[in-house]
């Protein structure tokens, strides 16, 4: 099977008018916001871009979609497919109110907003943990401000694009954006990233925004099948369980995603974030996700290193949580903590 790798390798020498913009290249930017380099603001060319990142090419990083990013940056090294690009406002950091990665990419009159997913920060999953029962949160209204300070009079076709919990901003931030900015949206892409809750859901807002909405999540999907979404497109990957959520495993053919069917596990996830979350009572949801985070005490810029094991045990240890909550966290919980990026 052939994968982003493969497409890369095919298509990096056919420019935009004779294999036209689509779905893969928006996945390759949805990775290339992973590379692990310092926040910049200039514009820069893609040689320019390409000298920048490798400076930091043997930092160390406990994340596989930074190395899976590198990769793909060298495979489009000296491309004529993406020789053109400009990155822009590119944004890498984390502090105590959020772990947040975003950067601006255009090729011709096409510009592409990519958010990054979670890093192994404590902030970071203190925010997927929060999904359960809020929003905006404060990282989704960060990415909104992102999106608002960088979008220029002059970009017209936009594209918003995303892996993982980058995936969930773009969906937030077109459901945040005003109307004069929602219509300069072309597509928002959504790489097996949580979907919102069911008030968002069922908003006026979300039903102009899946007209413009691709969901892309494979057959094992454990992120993408959280909370609230809908027209997912199911892809076969070459990977197994958790690893299905790297997407460089995705299944490919040409220049489209390799069908395939949703996993029992993954419909049984959807249906325990969806109705079994809203089924139970927020608040009593906001003050477990709260109190669990408080135990823990870890400072949110620091990494995240607790195990599911040590969390299963101080929500069983927990006094005053709903049985009902504790149980549906648990294997919630469960999922989010045994994946990471």
């Amino acid at each position: 099977m052939y994968t982003i790798v493969d497409y890369l390798k095919y298509y990096k020498d056919s420019n935009f008018d004779e294999v036209g913009f689509n779905v893969m290249d928006n996945l390759l930017f949805s990775i290339l916001v992973y590379l692990p380099i310092e926040s910049f603001d200039k514009v820069k060319s893609f040689d320019e871009f390409w000298n920048y990142s490798m400076q930091y090419k043997g930092i160390k990083t406990n994340s596989s979609l930074a190395h899976i990013a590198f990769d793909l940056l060298k495979e489009i090294n000296g491309s004529k497919r993406y020789k053109s690009i400009t990155v822009s406002n590119f944004v890498n950091y984390r502090d105590n109110n959020t772990q947040f990665g975003a950067s601006k990419f255009k090729i011709g009159d096409k510009t592409i907003i990519a958010y990054k997913g979670t890093d192994h920060s404590s902030i970071g999953w203190y925010e997927n943990f929060r999904l359960l029962y809020l929003f905006p949160t404060y990282t989704q209204s960060v990415a909104y401000d992102y999106l608002k300070k960088n979008i220029l009079k002059s970009d017209k076709n936009i594209y918003l694009c995303g892996h993982s919990k980058g995936g969930n901003l773009s969906i937030s931030s077109a459901l945040l954006c005003d109307k004069s900015l929602l219509k300069k949206i072309v597509k928002i892409y959504n790489f097996d990233g949580p979907g919102v809750l069911s008030k968002e859901f069922n908003s006026e807002r979300f039903n102009i925004i899946s007209e413009k909405l691709v969901n892309i999540i494979p057959t094992g999907s454990v992120i993408g099948a959280f909370l609230y979404n809908q027209g997912y497109d199911v892809v076969e990957s070459v990977s197994s369980l958790l690893n299905e959520h790297y997407p460089n495993s995705w299944c490919i053919f040409g220049t489209k995603f390799v069908h395939g069917k949703l996993s029992k596990v993954s419909q049984k996830l959807h249906v325990s974030t969806t109705k079994g979350v809203s089924e139970l009572n927020q608040s009593d949801i906001r003050d477990a996700i709260e109190s669990i985070i408080n135990v823990l005490g870890k400072e949110g810029k620091s990494d995240f290193d607790f195990s599911f094991n040590d969390v299963k045990e101080i929500i069983k240890n927990m006094k005053g949580i709903d049985k009902n909550v504790s149980r549906l966290l648990i294997i919630i919980l469960s999922n989010m903590l045994n994946l990471g990026n």
